[in-house]
């Protein structure tokens, strides 16, 4: 029989290996490094008034210049379930949860932003 037949030959037995051997040592590198949970911000004016881990749940009332605007967190999930301003814009967002996404109350000078650790994901020349 000729060599023409073979399914599978030497070299690829040689690829498959050093290709789960590579898969392998990523899952290894990858296992230590450490997750960064999110955090929810609420500020009023510029000023931090409310900060909070993202997967924890808490329901924060802020008092701003118009009065109270109500900031829901829940299942990693944070929206404003509630504010005082007149077109409710804020309300209207709806639900984020990625990190650098915003909610603004313009009127009641409220701001919900999603933040994180400060990692460098890429870096262009």
């Amino acid at each position: 029989m000729s060599d023409k037949g073979k399914m599978v030959r030497a070299g690829d037995i040689i690829i498959f290996v050093v290709l789960g051997a590579s898969a392998l040592f990523m899952i290894w590198a990858g296992a230590g490094t450490p997750k960064t949970i999110s955090e929810v911000e609420i500020s009023v004016s510029g000023h931090v008034v409310h900060r909070g881990s993202l997967g924890q749940d808490f329901t924060q009332r802020v008092h701003g210049p118009l009065g109270v605007t109500t900031v829901v967190c829940r299942d990693g999930y944070v929206w404003v379930s509630d504010s005082c301003c007149p077109n409710k814009l804020c309300v209207k967002t709806g639900k984020i949860h990625a990190q650098g996404q915003v909610i603004v109350c313009v009127p009641n000078r409220v701001v919900v932003r999603i933040v994180g650790a400060d990692k460098v994901d890429a870096i262009a020349m």
